[in-house]
């Protein structure tokens, strides 16, 4: 076909399509064809608006053709969107249809700017709130993963955690972004919902226990962080024991501290750990003027690691305190046996001498 026969052709086939009787779908597939090929735009849109028009016509090709020329053609990605929209709309498709049936059809793969605009503007008019979270979710993968927008991430997220306010994605995407701006408060509500929104326990275990710390450390709430560590991680395998620690510690609860160090020794074997946890909970027994007690402790300690020589030194000032002579000599026979450093066991040596000294004269007088 010449230049003028195809001009003579397009132009009766325009006038069929403006004037004539409506087109079958195969006439009007093939008509559409020769419009694109030959970029005659306007009697396409004609044609195409025409058979969309009437919903006994309206088909998933026609929105497609309009869309793939929308796209590719005249690069209106906004215009593409609301095309897609109505076919989503009108014909009713599920995120599912969309996703495979649409879309691979009207953008190249790999398209993510494409389709994210034309994602957003479906998004609603998908009937089914699921689908509508499905559809959220593929959006805010794109935003933070391929499109790289962090305004439309954020919308995004706040968009889908109205459709579903416990969507975990949404949940950890926005305790990232208030922890970093330190807005502890909304990192803790955060927490709060991921636990609700938690279904392994070994998950609800992680974030009560960093509820827990925020509660402590960033809002100064350590009664509460307790109680979380008691409602939510006590068959936790997590450590949560510094926590509690510091928690008891803050609120000048010297008992339950201890109780916390108690707990810790049932799951303890390594005699260096169990060493430092007996003399940190005599350091707390001195604190309580439970002398006897400390004493009992610093013992342990040295029980479980003979070098531990801050025990030793601890035992001998209780001892110094209460003037037992004796037990003081004991305690100071006992360091002397595990120093290295010749300097600190002659000035223990002279300590000795001192003190059996003192004990003579008191004994003679």
């Amino acid at each position: 076909m010449n230049q003028i026969e195809t001009t003579q052709h397009l132009k009766q086939l325009i006038n069929h399509i403006d004037s004539g009787p409506e087109l079958d779908t195969q006439a009007t597939k093939q008509a559409l064809e020769t419009l694109e090929t030959y970029e005659c735009w306007s009697p396409f849109f004609r044609l195409l608006k025409k058979k969309l028009k009437n919903a006994k016509t309206a088909t998933i090709d026609y929105y497609l053709s309009l869309t793939k020329v929308q796209v590719q053609y005249l690069e209106d990605v906004l215009e593409a969107g609301e095309t897609s929209a109505q076919a989503v709309k009108k014909l009713e498709l599920t995120f599912q249809q969309w996703t495979e049936n649409y879309l691979p059809f009207v953008i190249e793969e790999d398209d993510w700017k494409t389709e994210s605009v034309l994602l957003e503007t479906a998004v609603d008019h998908f009937k089914d709130r699921r689908e509508q979270i499905q559809a959220m979710e593929r959006l805010c993968l794109l935003y933070e993963k391929k499109v790289f927008n962090e305004p439309k991430l954020n919308s995004s997220y706040k968009k889908l955690l109205n459709l579903d306010s416990l969507n975990i994605k949404a949940l950890r995407y926005f305790k990232l972004i208030y922890s970093q701006n330190n807005n502890w408060e909304e990192v803790a509500s955060v927490l709060e919902s991921l636990i609700k929104a938690s279904k392994h326990p070994q998950d609800i275990f992680r974030v009560a226990q960093e509820l827990a710390a925020v509660r402590l450390y960033q809002l100064d709430e350590p009664k509460t962080a307790i109680d979380l560590l008691d409602k939510f991680c006590k068959e936790s395998p997590l450590d949560s024991s510094t926590i509690k620690f510091d928690a008891f510690q803050r609120l000048g609860d010297w008992n339950g501290c201890l109780q916390v160090l108690k707990d810790c020794l049932l799951f303890i074997d390594n005699p260096e750990t169990r060493s430092i946890i007996y003399y940190r909970m005599a350091l707390i027994e001195e604190k309580l003027r439970n002398t006897t007690q400390a004493i009992k402790l610093y013992e342990k300690t040295i029980g479980s690691s003979p070098k531990f020589l801050e025990a030793y030194e601890n035992m001998a000032y209780i001892y110094i305190q209460q003037k037992d002579w004796k037990n003081l000599l004991r305690c100071l026979d006992m360091l002397n046996d595990q120093l290295d450093d010749e300097q600190y066991k002659t000035q223990v040596s002279d300590a000795k001498s001192r003190i059996s000294e003192g004990i003579s004269s008191d004994q003679h007088a």
